[in-house]
């Protein structure tokens, strides 16, 4: 059975990766891929959009497979700058978790009542549950702040720019960048959560 601490606990590792979000169940919405075409990355880039192509489900949330989560990019600001060999990248995200629980759920998760799996994240972020309009079953929503932060050296090779975590296909066109990061965090026995994701920014 799913306590509610470790139903918080994927809630929030959900949520704080998302370097930029869209459908946690891989429907992708209106975001596109990165149709990498390579370019001149030098200068400063000032994010304008941000959106999740594919997201996997923790494997905490197995015990509940009826269960379903669409994560949404509220806002997204930051700064990505490309020096001759270094680079910094200062992101902040505003995310909307939504969830929906059907009633079988309850029990696996201990509760009995939706109420009973609202509460607070262990970053201090409310998750407030509530009978769903339609269909039964309960809906939980909350809305998480996450920044990421990293810098270092990079190099580029063919339409991919090589960062100390990833390569990311990219292209350069119009005075706009676009990026395609991708974030896995591990859970431990929880297993993990991994992101493909799309960043757009324009030159300054």
């Amino acid at each position: 059975m799913m306590s509610m601490r470790a139903l918080a606990a994927a809630i929030s590792v959900m949520s704080s990766a998302t370097l930029a979000c869209g459908s946690s169940d891989g429907d992708a919405g209106g975001c596109s891929a990165v149709k990498a075409c390579g370019g001149n990355v030098l200068g400063s880039w000032k994010v304008v959009s941000a959106c999740n192509l594919v997201a996997s489900t923790p494997a905490m949330l197995d015990d509940c497979p009826e269960a379903s989560s669409v994560t949404t990019v509220d806002e997204a600001t930051g700064m990505v700058v490309f020096d001759k060999d270094t680079f910094s990248r200062q992101i902040r995200f505003q995310a909307h978790v939504q969830l929906r629980f059907p009633d079988s759920c309850k029990p696996k998760l201990g509760a009995e009542l939706c109420a009973d799996l609202s509460g607070a994240l262990d970053d201090g972020t409310e998750l407030e549950c509530t009978t769903a309009a339609t269909g039964g079953g309960c809906s939980c929503e909350a809305v998480l702040v996450t920044e990421a932060r990293e810098s270092g050296v990079y190099s580029l090779r063919g339409n991919q720019v090589e960062l100390p975590q990833d390569n990311e296909d990219y292209c350069v066109q119009n005075n706009q960048l676009s990026m395609s990061p991708r974030v896995t965090m591990n859970m431990g026995n929880a297993g993990e959560v991994t992101l493909s994701l799309r960043t757009t920014l324009s030159k300054l």
